[in-house]
């Protein structure tokens, strides 16, 4: 067990021992009569070899050791007596060596000896080996073998416990039938002198034997002892009279009037037939643990998920990749499902390979696909960036699909880190023609936005979802008694009716109170069930030896799984008392053991259970104890370090845990992981405040930096904006110019969106900015580009309002600074803000080849997140051209192509475009639904002006519908946080809802449209708004400024939002300003065009996005 970190025990000792339990108890090792040291020790050891080699658990050798009356630390004590027998039966094993004849075994203990060397398994054997053979001398030689193997009554001293009665009564009759046998083919072959004492001492033992009685008195009378024989059969014709009340049977009335009669055939010798029936079959003697499965128990009730699984993994074999989602509560039973699959294909000749999500804090990036290269057969990829991480994973998944299909088992994937799902979706693309199968295991009640996105992003490539429910009720009873078969809950209709409600099937909770019930006896099942399985699992762990529950709280600081090495090192306790803890978990079923020195949590939520119940400074101090020795440990890993270290932070160590978390945070960005990263550099800031003696300024600096940079590769534009405020401050402070110019350009992130409040309150980041920007020689080409694309976007949304001079000019600049230098990512960034700018409606004619440059270059350099965004700019660019084919495809390959942090939002985004086009074809509940649901979701990713899509979001589906006077009330909200929010929507929601006068004095102080992505929706909206205000000047105004924009829907142009056609606008403002009607037909006659090609393109014929794009910019 969990002793297998050295070479294993090779001596001989199972050769040199003999047990006897015939008679005393007694223990020869290597000829030497071994004292067994006390009577429990001799029972544990007696109960044990009773079973012949098979495993019995440790509850039923307490309960049949100690019977009613255990000890409270019983596991304990029983522990104690297994590694004294172990002492005593194999002296000359190794310290730390696994032991050979007393072996653990789940859920117990187990004698492993050659049958030779246990009297009762060798008498039992000879019994067995004597009903196979067909030769008569052969079998009557093996009887007799077996007969003298009896040495005495079996086990005298135990004759008072039900188990030690119940197997001398089993091996007596197995006794009684070997000797009738015996003197049967001894009578055949004409041994009839041997058989009679053996038959006159059987009758002694038994004196009812019918049988015996026969054999004894034909042998009686082929002798010459006619009159004994009647007498014997007189004699047990009285004693079935007086004891039973019965008369012979026909056997004995038989022979007794072949004896009277004096009939030759009583001499015949016949070739006697098969051996008769043995009253009951001796027991076979395990030498090996029997091959049984561990998948048996859980996988009741889930024969359809397996059939649907492997049905769909078929489907591979001729299209290619495919994922299947395999979601669960937990406890639910999918990843003993995923090794079931897994055992199935792989005897259909597919390849597995298994990756399992760290469920705990330390684990490099992208761990699952190491475990899978790993699984594979080659070592771990070692790789700096996640470009050479994707191209080292997907050659070896090439390499080994090249012999056959691969099922590639990622558990756990709830946790997955943003470079596992970024792998994952890169694959759908790179190895789409490969037989590939992805079974993805998550929990369904904590899949967070990017895995959420995965499954838009992937599903095209989608061939199952299965979601595990709760077991039938005969599951449940089919699970209890597989589990508890001693129990009759199963059969009790209440309180199994108690425990389905309770558990809702889930099988891991019957299967924890199955074992409780397997312990505790039927008081447990009589009592309430327990609230919820951790409080089952409390139960089942307070059964332990508290020095055994300490060990687990231990290991559960180390993780899921851990190396039993490292937990000895940081116990600061005997090393013994280490392994018995654990080998007493494993026997209970809360451990088992992946690979040689290694021990794992058998569910997460016992790991987390106790975690969560031990005191947390002494969590702290384990921890600390871990980051220790891990320290010392050659090529340790830096994100395992910084748990620690941030779990076991003090005042005192909390600068050294800023470290390590920082250096893990640089890490995970290596990769791709901008989530992960995020979450260790804000706890590398947390730290600032904890350190005693405080941490250098221009440290502190560097760590806000760090979460920056994260936060908005992470897409959390929030959280990115605010730290690199602080540390502008800060740097702004100590007078370090070089320190204020890296805080400046800290967020380095492709845009999509508009990432600056919309309350004017930074003029500490843009006073800043403006100032080294006008210092001519004060930064390098490449530094004054990222100040450059920072003032733009630190500006955009003001200058959209007051005038884009400045930040046209800036980005001009930006953009010819970065060419010059040669930087890819500078020429990315700045294109990236041009282009941004180029979703308004002054720099529209640059749209396209803007866009096609950032596709090149970011496609040449392998700038993945760039790349995205290229597609998405690309699907904007074609939303404004109503061309909604293209727009889809671009939107497609934007999510393919995204970063982890990108891939939440750009799904959002596809999502809130299928609203688009449901209003688009007029089905406005579908839409509703999209847009409400996507609203909570754009909140989760971060993105900042979340709040204002809501009401936009709202705002579409009233005018839709034709009525916005149930807006008007949230939109004067709106207004009082942002004063000039789309001014003339509010307006038009006044005059719905009958209110003239509040409209008028709105209108009065509308500010001016923002010239960004939702400049030709709000101008859609300002025209009608004019018209019914009765501002002809305003009318005018807009009708010059639309009519280019002719032949295009208001609004699609920003993926989010349509306020019907641009042409039905300048229709009613030519009809308004009193324009010829030809003019005004012809402006109808537009909007009738663009309603038929929208039209067109919605048909079942053309296609519909799969995944994301983003939400937020468009041209016209």
């Amino acid at each position: 067990m969990v002793r297998r970190r050295v070479p294993a025990y090779s001596g001989s000792a199972m050769t040199e021992i003999l047990i006897t339990l015939f008679g005393p108890l007694t223990v020869r090792v290597a000829g030497e009569v071994v004292d067994l040291r006390g009577p429990q020790p001799r029972a544990v050891l007696a109960r044990l070899a009773v079973a012949a080699g098979e495993v019995v658990s440790a509850d039923r050798i307490i309960d049949d050791i100690w019977a009613t009356d255990p000890p409270p630390k019983a596991l304990g004590g029983l522990q104690v007596h297994i590694s004294n027998l172990r002492r005593l039966l194999e002296p000359g094993r190794a310290k730390r060596t696994p032991a050979r004849v007393l072996v653990s075994s789940p859920p117990g203990y187990a004698l492993r000896l050659p049958v030779d060397a246990v009297d009762a398994w060798r008498f039992q054997a000879l019994v067995r080996d004597a009903a196979t053979s067909d030769v008569p001398q052969s079998r009557a030689e093996s009887l007799r073998a077996a007969l003298d193997c009896w040495s005495g009554s079996v086990l005298p001293e135990f004759c008072d416990t039900d188990w030690a009665a119940t197997e001398a009564a089993r091996l007596a009759r197995i006794r009684a039938a070997a000797v009738e046998q015996y003197a049967a083919i001894g009578l055949d072959l004409g041994w009839e002198a041997r058989v009679i004492p053996e038959l006159e001492r059987h009758l002694t033992e038994d004196p009812l034997s019918e049988e015996g009685a026969r054999l004894l008195a034909l042998a009686l009378y082929r002798v010459g002892r006619q009159r004994d024989a009647l007498a014997q059969l007189r004699a047990i014709r009285d004693r079935l009279a007086d004891e039973l009340g019965i008369d012979p049977g026909p056997a004995l009335r038989t022979l007794e009037a072949k004896i009277l009669e004096q009939s030759d055939d009583l001499f015949d010798r016949p070739r006697p037939p098969a051996p008769p029936t043995v009253i009951e079959t001796p027991r076979r003697h395990t030498e090996f643990p029997a091959p049984v499965s561990r998948h048996r128990a859980t996988l009741i009730g889930r024969s359809a998920e397996v059939q649907r699984i492997t049905a769909a993994a078929a489907t591979a074999l001729t299209a290619g990749l495919r994922t299947i989602w395999l979601g669960a509560e937990p406890g639910a039973g999918k990843t003993t499902l995923t090794e079931v699959i897994g055992e199935r294909l792989g005897l259909d000749g597919w390849t597995v390979a298994r990756g399992r999500c760290p469920e705990v804090d330390g684990a490099p990036p992208a761990w699952a696909w190491s475990e899978v290269v790993q699984a594979l057969g080659h070592p771990a990829p070692n790789c700096e960036s996640a470009f050479e991480l994707a191209n080292a994973v997907a050659d070896r998944l090439r390499r080994v699909t090249a012999d056959g299909p691969l099922l590639v088992v990622l558990d756990d994937l709830h946790r997955a880190d943003g470079a596992t799902l970024q792998l994952l979706r890169g694959f759908a693309h790179d190895l789409a023609d490969r037989p590939i199968v992805v079974l993805a295991a998550h929990r369904s009640t904590e899949a967070g936005p990017e895995l959420s996105a995965t499954w838009a992003a992937l599903a095209a490539v989608t061939a199952e979802r299965v979601d595990l429910g709760g077991l039938s009720r005969d599951g449940v009873a089919a699970l209890v008694r597989e589990l508890a078969p001693d129990s009759t809950i199963a059969d009790d209709a209440g309180v199994l009716d108690r425990l389905i409600e309770r558990t809702n099937g889930n099988p891991l909770f019957v299967s924890e109170f199955a074992r409780l019930l397997a312990s505790e006896g039927r008081a447990a099942a009589s009592a309430a069930v327990p609230a919820g399985v951790r409080e089952v699992l409390r139960r089942r762990l307070s059964r332990l030896p508290g020095s055994a529950r300490t060990v687990l709280q231990q290991a559960a600081v180390l993780g899921r799984e851990l190396d039993v090495e490292l937990l000895v090192r940081i116990a600061r306790h005997g090393e013994d008392d280490v392994l018995d803890g654990l080998e007493a978990a494993v026997l209970a079923g809360l451990l088992d053991e992946p690979g040689p020195g290694r021990v794992r949590f058998t569910h997460a939520l016992v790991r987390d259970t106790l975690y969560e119940d031990t005191p947390a400074l002494r969590r702290a101090r384990w921890h600390a104890a871990a980051l220790a020795e891990l320290r010392d440990t050659p090529d340790f890993d830096v994100a395992a370090l910084a748990h620690h270290a941030l779990a076991a932070a003090t005042p005192v160590t909390a600068a050294d845990a800023a470290e390590l978390a920082s250096a893990a945070a640089e890490q995970a960005l290596s990769l791709n992981s901008a989530a992960e990263a995020t979450a260790l550099a804000d706890a590398a800031v947390r730290m600032i405040d904890l350190a005693q003696n405080g941490i250098p300024l221009e440290s502190q600096v560097r760590l806000l930096v760090l979460l920056t940079r994260a936060a908005a590769l992470a897409g959390d534009a929030t959280r990115a904006r605010s730290a690199r405020a602080r540390a502008v401050q800060l740097a702004a402070d100590s007078g370090d110019d070089p320190l204020l110019v890296n805080a400046l350009t800290a967020f380095r992130a492709p845009i999509s969106w508009t990432v600056s409040a919309l309350a004017p309150d930074h003029t500490d980041v843009r006073e800043p900015l403006r100032r080294k920007l006008a210092e001519p020689d004060g930064v390098d080409p490449v530094t004054r580009v990222w100040l450059m694309v920072a003032l733009i976007f630190e500006i955009e949304n003001d200058a959209a309002a007051y005038g884009m001079d400045e930040v046209i000019d800036v980005s001009a600049q930006a953009l010819e600074i970065a060419r010059a230098s040669g930087d890819p990512v500078a020429v990315c960034a700045a294109l990236n803000a041009r282009a941004y700018l180029s979703t308004g409606p002054d720099l529209a004619q640059e749209r396209e080849s803007l866009a096609a440059e950032l596709l090149a270059v970011s496609t040449a350099h392998g700038l993945l997140g760039y790349e995205a965004l290229a597609h998405w700019f690309l699907f904007m660019f074609a939303s404004a051209r109503t061309d909604l084919p293209e727009a889809i495809r671009e939107a497609d390959l934007a999510v393919e192509r995204s970063t982890s942090g990108q891939v939440a939002a750009l799904v959002v985004v596809v999502e809130v475009y299928q609203a688009v086009l449901c209003v688009l074809a007029g089905d406005l509940d579908n839409a509703a639904r999209r847009y409400r649901r996507l609203a909570g979701q754009m909140a989760e990713t971060g993105m900042s002006s979340a709040t204002e899509a809501a009401i936009v979001f709202e705002l579409v589906l009233a005018f839709a519908r034709g009525d916005m006077s149930g807006l008007a009330d949230a939109m004067i909200a709106v207004h009082e946080l942002y004063p000039d929010a789309m001014n003339e929507a509010l307006v038009l929601c006044l005059l719905d809802a009958g209110r003239a006068e509040e409209a008028r004095t709105w209108w009065q102080s509308r500010a001016p449209v923002r010239r960004n992505y939702y400049w030709l929706a709000r101008m859609a909206l300002l025209a009608r708004a004019a018209i019914r205000m009765g501002d002809l000047e305003q009318c005018e105004q807009v009708y010059r400024e639309l009519t280019p924009w002719a032949g295009r829907m208001a609004g699609i142009d920003s993926g989010s939002v349509t306020f019907g056609t641009v042409d039905e606008a300048l229709a009613l403002l030519a009809d308004a300003l009193g324009r010829p009607r030809d003019e005004v037909a012809r402006h109808r006659a537009g909007a009738e065009a663009v309603r038929a090609r929208v039209a067109a393109a919605l048909s079942p014929r053309s296609p519909a996005p799969s995944a994301g794009t983003p939400a937020g910019t468009a041209p016209a």
